[in-house]
């Protein structure tokens, strides 16, 4: 069972000051201003039929998903999973489930072809019912990454 990182802490001092700023400790955290370095302002990324829009409401990250012949689905974005050179964002869907999105926030300067959302899934749309799907086995953070 996971307690936390500062409960480990309190009996590993030395460990705690190396993993403390490292990109472990940046890995995954929790979405607020401050963690998300992606531009959700509104900005729009349209890739095959799929539309993804990036929105903020306070302190609160939004990504509004709307593909062909079906209505918007709004997600709220719950964590960051990395920072450096990308990040990409979980966001809570039914179920308890936590799915990793397929599009991601290039962190890189933008002089250097970052600060931008891309498709992390080049070539051909990956179908609803396939597993490489956003919403299918190969992006559930419960079984794949925790």
């Amino acid at each position: 069972m996971f307690v936390g990182a500062e409960e480990c802490i309190g009996c590993h001092d030395e460990e705690g000051e190396r993993w403390r700023g490292s990109y472990h400790d940046r890995s995954m955290q929790v979405a607020k201003p401050g963690t998300v370095l992606g531009r959700f302002d509104g900005s729009i990324l349209r890739r095959f039929d799929e539309t993804w829009r990036f929105v903020r409401e306070e302190a609160d990250f939004f990504v509004e998903y709307e593909t062909a012949g079906r209505p918007v689905e709004r997600l709220r974005v719950t964590h960051t999973f990395g920072f450096e050179p990308l990040q990409q964002f979980l966001v809570s869907v039914s179920g308890g489930r936590k799915q990793a999105l397929p599009v991601a926030w290039d962190s890189r300067p933008e002089a250097e072809g970052g600060q931008r959302w891309f498709g992390l899934q080049p070539g051909e749309p990956t179908p609803p019912g396939d597993p490489l799907h956003w919403k299918g086995l190969a992006y559930n953070w419960n079984s794949q990454c925790a």
